[in-house]
């Protein structure tokens, strides 16, 4: 029992270790390229808005970040002295969805894997820098008053996430574009490494 034990408590030392200098190399990158609020996945849960409603303010949304930075401050919320912006990607993949694939009556769970097929398609979105920054949004919960979403730096050569974490914010905001879009706001202002 005492094997089994010190076996597994070194495993969960050495997989905390390798984490934690994942962590690191996120909190060094500089300069960074935010790529943008990935929706693919999302879920608009327990909503009374239409599907098309839902979809046609992804993209707007995602044009809050560059059109106002300074509440939408990247480099002070990251602690990055240079933030390049590429939203080709994220605005064509959200143009991309099904509007009827955005709705849903619960909340769903993404998997490590789920995120890391979405980090992957922003593979070579730059060649100004090394590391990329992307929001992949899980759930926007109307009922729970939250949405989840998951903060990745990922290695802009390969697509593979460096460091990711989950975070929720509160919505807040008149219309459903603000609405939603303070909850992405709630986790940028309260992002620590």
């Amino acid at each position: 029992m005492k094997v089994y034990f010190l076996i597994s408590f070194s495993l969960l030392f050495c997989y905390t270790g390798l984490f934690a200098q994942d962590l690191q190399k996120a909190k060094k990158a500089d300069p960074i390229v935010w790529c943008g609020i990935d929706f693919t996945r999302a879920k608009f849960v327990r909503i009374t808005e239409t599907a098309q409603q839902v979809k046609d303010v992804l993209e707007p949304i995602n044009n809050l970040i560059p059109s106002e930075p300074n509440k939408y401050n990247i480099s002070k919320y990251f602690e990055k002295q240079t933030v390049l912006i590429s939203l080709t990607t994220v605005q064509k993949r959200n143009e991309g969805i099904n509007p009827s694939k955005l709705l849903a009556a619960d909340p769903i769970t993404l998997t490590r894997d789920d995120i890391q097929e979405v980090v992957s398609a922003y593979a070579g979105v730059s060649n100004k820098a090394a590391t990329g920054l992307i929001f992949v949004v899980e759930n926007c919960d109307k009922s729970a008053l939250q949405a989840s979403i998951y903060v990745c730096f990922f290695d802009i050569g390969t697509g593979k996430i460096i460091y990711m974490a989950k975070d929720e914010g509160k919505p807040r905001g008149f219309g459903l574009r603000n609405y939603w879009a303070g909850a992405v706001y709630q986790v940028m202002k309260n992002w620590t490494y």
